[in-house]
């Protein structure tokens, strides 16, 4: 079930640790198909938008953000990131621009402790510390990632993530499994990398987050 949280949103955070803006579109979709899936629809987004892909389960979303990311290639169609093609890149390029946080967070926890995994190398410090704290993770920093519970590896996970400044992050249904509060502080952060000029494309089925997140709804596959 949704969880309900306050509509007034917490004061943000300073984005200084987070992506600066960059040229108009992001990204670009044209004419994506995938077996067995019916074609997606051409997605165009700017520096600082959130979306999110709204479909039944098995609609292809997941699938949708898997092609963007690299992880898997279209069967036909283009993506297109600050203008430049990604389909012949390597993940690790692509990797460079856009961060993924997957639905199940033990897929992508691999440091020894919760500090470590958001302090990766060109991470300072201070940013770590930073992100840990707003997502109330701190005091947790020298736990192993796999002594948390699941919505903690989804905070965590996504602190990661946004820790390497990615210019456009996808987020596959990691609302799960959060607290009112803890939901807050993940909002807060979000919130804080749209207004600093980072992009969200993102899953939930929670009804709240669109109007949460002021995400504009692309229906996927309906």
């Amino acid at each position: 079930m949704p969880v309900s949280i306050p509509r007034k949103p917490l004061p943000l955070s300073h984005p200084s640790t987070l992506p600066l803006s960059h040229p108009s579109p992001l990204l670009q979709t044209h004419s994506l198909t995938l077996h067995p899936y019916p074609p997606y629809p051409d997605l165009t987004l700017d520096p600082g938008e959130t979306v999110l892909l709204k479909g039944d389960n098995g609609s292809g979303k997941t699938t949708l953000l898997r092609m963007i990311s690299g992880l898997i290639k279209p069967t036909t169609g283009s993506i297109e990131l600050l203008g430049s093609s990604t389909i012949k890149q390597r993940i690790v390029e692509i990797a460079q621009t856009v961060g993924f946080v997957l639905q199940n967070p033990n897929h992508q926890l691999f440091a020894e402790t919760v500090q470590q995994e958001v302090q990766q190398p060109g991470v300072s410090p201070q940013t770590a510390d930073h992100i840990l704290t707003q997502l109330n993770l701190k005091e947790r920093a020298e736990q192993h990632p796999q002594s948390l519970s699941q919505g903690q590896k989804r905070r965590l996970a996504l602190g990661a993530v946004l820790a390497r400044k990615p210019k456009l992050c996808l987020l596959d249904e990691i609302t799960v499994g959060q607290d009112a509060r803890s939901l807050q502080l993940m909002l807060n952060l979000l919130r804080s990398f749209t207004e600093a000029g980072g992009t969200l494309l993102l899953t939930s089925h929670d009804p709240a987050i669109a109007e949460l997140l002021d995400a504009r709804v692309i229906k996927v596959n309906e």
